[in-house]
């Protein structure tokens, strides 16, 4: 531990503002500093020494004011221990060791707009990293969030849900350094578009390369509303992306910037919007059609809310009128949803889950180790089906959760061989690769109020696997089990834990860990 704080203060702040007179060796002495180690254990004293005097690094060395950015951003101090401010034995002033951390990164948001000014793309890149850690704090790990994946300007990215919805727009974090670094870099990013557009493009791809938070994607879709008809039309084709359409954190950003937008926009990227939003749930399809502008939506979106305001009005029953119901079938899931079922790649999904689920039916009615290969043949039928192009999202489930029925039925059987093992492990690591549906804001206690969930019997699957032991090099698709967004999949891996105690129990121990803290 060190005996002289201030001493060492003073030294950091010499060698800064000295920078420019060897920055090599004065880079290499401030780094050791800023690494994860120290800043732990002494970053409440050495982090206010460089933030300070940050700015005379700016033109000299500006790779290592963005690292030192990123660096201060990321270290957190959990101590309240008293600290010394003042150096007087007679009238002595005091703060504690998380207070003056948190002033380093209070005066680095105050000194951002300097370092954008004279390197915006170095600043951008310690902005966007600054906001990944802050969307990282509010969401504790990724075990908590869904993954989207998306397509823009030609790459495809990644959208984690961080509840940013909720926690961004509250006034507690609007003097947060990292929301302060955000706002000045949206003042300045306009600008840049309307005076450079070159350094615009850099500053705008350093951004997108860092953007997999869902508080980067709402931020820029916020940004788009201020400025429709420059930053908007840049990103307007993120509105074709159901990731940004339906994601808790955008969707409802999402519908304001289509309604700001519309007018500027060509009538092929209409077209594609409203395809898009077509295809997704009906709840919100529905709303954000409606944000399209009265007199320019196309006559088929005027028909679909029109043929909703009739039902609306149908279903308000006078008193004492019986209703009849009836069973909710699949069809009507899909037709609900907006899915073409006379579409062929739909149509053949649609057939082959059928007959695999009505040999499922079979398969678990017959006698135990027969039936398996018609099941298997039918699997990677299906399989082929769903890999075609253009099949819907809401018809791929059902796909999918045919194939996780077979996989948890043909999980069951003792008389598997080890290659037909392998070949189930497989499916189920398929069907966790594809993204896992999100039907109600609340779903995790309303589940899919319909539509299938094929993570359920893949975690069954899962759960009769790891009873065989035959996952223990499988460790990835445990993880994966133990992570899924709905409860009931969970709650499958959580009750057979006790399977891993004594082949892994420390992958057990660290999964009981995670469920207890969700």
């Amino acid at each position: 531990m060190r005996k002289n704080n201030r001493f060492v203060g003073a030294v950091i702040r010499d060698v800064v503002r000295t920078f420019s007179a060897d920055p090599a060796a004065s880079s290499e002495m401030l780094r050791t500093l800023l690494s994860p180690d120290s800043l732990r254990d002494n970053g409440y004293n050495d982090a206010p020494a460089i933030a300070r005097e940050l700015p005379n690094v700016y033109n000299v060395d500006p790779v290592f004011a963005r690292d030192a950015y990123i660096a201060i951003m990321s270290a957190h101090e959990p101590s309240t221990d008293k600290t010394d401010m003042s150096g007087s034995s007679i009238m002595g002033f005091t703060s504690n060791k998380r207070q003056d951390l948190d002033h380093a990164k209070w005066q680095l948001g105050e000194d951002f707009d300097k370092f954008l000014s004279s390197h915006p793309e170095e600043a951008t890149v310690a902005m966007a990293r600054a906001l990944q850690i802050y969307s990282d704090r509010h969401t504790r790990d990724h075990t908590t969030s869904q993954k989207f994946s998306l397509t823009f300007d030609g790459t495809r990215r990644a959208l984690w849900t961080d509840l940013s919805r909720v926690w961004d727009q509250s006034p507690v974090v609007q003097h947060d350094p990292e929301t302060v670094m955000a706002t000045k870099w949206a003042a300045w990013l306009p600008s840049a578009f309307e005076d450079d557009k070159a350094t615009f493009e850099r500053c705008f791809n350093e951004y997108l390369n860092y953007a997999d938070r869902a508080v980067l994607w709402r931020k820029l879709l916020l940004l788009a509303m201020k400025f429709p008809e420059t930053i908007g039309v840049r990103i307007a084709s993120l509105l074709t992306q159901r990731a940004i359409l339906t994601a808790y954190d955008t969707t409802d950003a999402a519908g304001e910037l289509i309604r700001r937008l519309w007018t500027h926009l060509e009538g092929e990227l209409r077209s594609s919007i409203v395809t898009a939003i077509f295809r997704i749930r009906v709840r919100d399809r529905d709303r954000l059609l409606e944000c399209i502008p009265t007199d320019l939506r196309p006559s088929s979106v005027n028909a679909l809310i029109e043929s909703r305001r009739d039902r609306i009005r149908t279903n308000r029953l006078e008193p004492g009128i019986e209703v009849s119901t009836t069973q909710y079938t699949r069809e009507d899931f899909l037709t609900e949803s907006g899915v073409d079922t006379e579409k062929q790649q739909n149509r053949s999904v649609n057939d082959q889950a059928n007959r695999l689920d009505n040999q499922v039916a079979v398969f678990r009615s017959a006698a135990q180790g027969t039936g398996t290969e018609s099941l298997f043949d039918l699997m990677d039928e299906l399989e082929q089906a769903l890999n075609a192009r253009d099949v819907d999202y809401e018809q791929a489930l059902f796909g999918w959760n045919a194939i996780a029925s077979a996989c948890e039925v043909l999980c069951r059987n003792p008389h598997l061989e080890h290659e037909e093992l392998e070949k189930v492990v497989r499916a189920v690591e398929l069907v966790y690769d594809f993204p896992a549906p999100e039907w109600d804001s609340n779903f995790d206690d309303h589940g899919s109020w319909g539509g299938p969930e094929p993570h359920v019997p893949a975690a069954n699957a899962v759960a009769e696997l790891l009873a065989k032991n035959k996952l223990n090099q499988r460790l990835s698709l445990i993880e994966r089990a133990a992570a899924v967004r709905f409860k009931p999949a969970r709650a499958h891996i959580a009750a057979n834990l006790a399977l891993l105690l004594r082949e892994l129990p420390d992958l057990a121990w660290e999964l009981a860990r995670r469920f207890a803290m969700r």
